[in-house]
Formats: structure tokens, C-alpha cells, sequence
């Protein structure tokens, strides 16, 4: 991921996506995924970075795009930030 300023975040993320909807999704959504994902480091602000977190992403049929919710954490060198 690159942010504003040019500093870049690397993530890694595996999973498959799921047809349909869960029981907690609105009824617009068509697929969705939620897949554990790992911090890898980055440049700038983000080297030496460390963190983990969930994902929770889905499609829709009102639009052509992925919608996305990550949480988890991660650990910069100079402290750490809810994402």
C-alpha cells in the first residue's frame, strides 16, 4: 500500500472469497472474504514495521467494487497504532 507521502506499507494476505452473503451482511453483497493478513515492513514511516489483523471484505451488486474493512495492529519503530 502506498500512502500520501510516498511511504510504502507491505502486507500479505491469503485467503479464497466466499459466494453469497453472511448473516450480518446487508443484502447488496454478493461475495465476501475475511482472511487473516500479516505487516511486512515498509519504507519511510512504515520501515521496520510489524503488525497483524483481519480482514473483512465483501463485493456488491450495487456497484463494481470491492469494499474494504481491515483491523489489527501495527508496530512502528517509534510506537504502536490501532489500523
Amino acid at each position: 500500500m502506498v500512502f500520501g507521502k510516498g511511504d510504502t506499507l507491505f502486507v500479505t494476505c491469503k485467503g479464497k472469497v466466499i459466494g453469497g452473503k453472511s448473516p450480518d451482511h446487508p443484502e447488496y453483497v454478493t461475495s465476501y472474504w475475511r482472511d487473516d493478513f500479516l505487516i511486512l515492513g515498509g519504507t519511510g514511516r512504515f520501515e521496520g514495521a510489524t503488525g497483524s489483523g483481519k480482514t473483512d471484505d465483501y463485493n456488491s451488486s450495487e456497484d463494481p467494487y470491492s469494499h474494504h474493512r481491515w483491523k489489527g495492529t501495527i508496530t512502528l519503530e517509534k510506537g504502536e497504532k490501532q489500523i
